[in-house]
């Protein structure tokens, strides 16, 4: 919504347990289980689509997303770069995401991609969960001196 917001971005959104009332509201669902699971697969790994679904028996926010253990302060980086790195130590550590997912998200962004910079403070940074995300979850990195000119 952010993104749609300030740079005028029109990502689909989409909520798989919305589409799973529908689907219930016409016929009868065998296995409710593997049908979400497909269209999960269908929707968000091969369209790119973004799920706003809740996981079972879950109440998505921000403090459960973004845990003390995932927030790091340093002085400052070589680069952004190296910002994504550090930033994504947490989450590798504790299985979120693979090696290959800190690699995606190095490769699909430059320092002024507007999917992903917000001004010269603040930048989110992700990739699709097919690069090697495990599970959902937010790390937060702060640099005391921020990223230097010369390395944006």
């Amino acid at each position: 919504m952010v993104t749609r917001e300030v740079y005028g971005s029109s990502s689909v959104v989409l909520n798989v347990d919305r589409i799973l009332e529908i689907i219930d509201e016409s016929s009868e669902i065998k296995d409710r289980k593997k049908l979400k699971a497909d269209i999960k697969k269908y929707l968000f790994d091969e369209l790119g689509a973004e799920d706003v679904s809740a996981e079972e028996n879950e109440t998505p926010n921000l403090s459960g997303f973004i845990t003390d253990n995932h927030i790091q302060i340093t002085e400052q980086v070589i680069d952004w770069k190296q910002a994504i790195e550090i930033a994504s130590m947490p989450l590798l550590k504790e299985g979120y995401i693979n090696q290959s997912y800190v690699q995606a998200m190095l490769d699909q962004y430059s320092w002024d991609s507007r999917t992903v910079i917000w001004g010269y403070d603040m930048a989110l940074v992700h990739s699709k969960p097919s690069a090697g995300g495990n599970r959902v979850g937010m790390a937060l990195l702060k640099l005391k001196k921020g990223v230097a000119r010369s390395h944006i």
